[in-house]
């Protein structure tokens, strides 16, 4: 029964990645664009931005950051992989004080 669930298990992480990562551009497209056109003296929501504006409008502002907390996450998971296969037990029990 649990091989039932996986296709929607798999659907799920990939929309809620989307939609997290949808939100974030949209975002840093909506500050960007609204302190453009405020340094101008423009309300931004007299412009009539759609959604898809602010996301194009987002990636000079957002690639940087992101590109960072992606390169950090596979930093971080490279080294824990190395720190489990480092502390694995040999089997006489060598390393079980350094956990």
């Amino acid at each position: 029964m649990s091989g039932n669930g996986q296709p929607w298990r798999l659907a799920t992480i990939v929309a809620s990645q989307t939609a997290l990562l949808t939100a974030v551009l949209f975002y840093f497209g909506w500050a960007r664009t609204s302190t453009t056109f405020a340094y101008f003296g423009v309300d931004v929501s007299l412009l009539g931005f759609s959604t898809s504006d602010y996301l194009l409008r987002s990636v000079n502002s957002a690639f940087r950051p992101l590109l960072f907390v992606g390169l950090a996450g596979v930093v971080g998971t490279a080294i824990q992989q190395w720190l489990v296969a480092a502390l694995e037990d040999d089997g006489d029990g060598s390393r079980r004080w350094l956990r």
